[in-house]
């Protein structure tokens, strides 16, 4: 569905859509394509679709971000206690 998609496109999109719908949606992706979506956006923006994420998924996307990033976006989740100890 989505292959054929640019990122910018693809990042564009995701942006419209609600956090709980990017996340079904990064279920599908490998970690690093779902990571590089990731990667740009705010964690603002990111903490909200890995709060609807497994936590498993979450913790792996996470290790794939910059560390900065990985840090703003676990403070930004709600639910970040078991993502936070799969990271360990």
């Amino acid at each position: 569905m989505l292959n054929g998609l640019s990122g910018e496109l693809l990042r564009s999109l995701l942006a419209e859509m609600e956090p709980a719908t990017v996340a079904s949606l990064l279920e599908f992706l490998e970690p690093e394509e779902s990571a590089s979506l990731l990667r740009d956006r705010q964690a603002t923006h990111v903490a909200p679709v890995l709060d609807f994420t497994a936590a498993d998924v979450a913790a792996d996307l996470l290790h794939l971000l910059p560390a900065k990033q990985q840090l703003e976006t676990l403070r930004e989740m709600t639910e970040s206690g078991e993502v936070e100890d799969l990271l360990q």
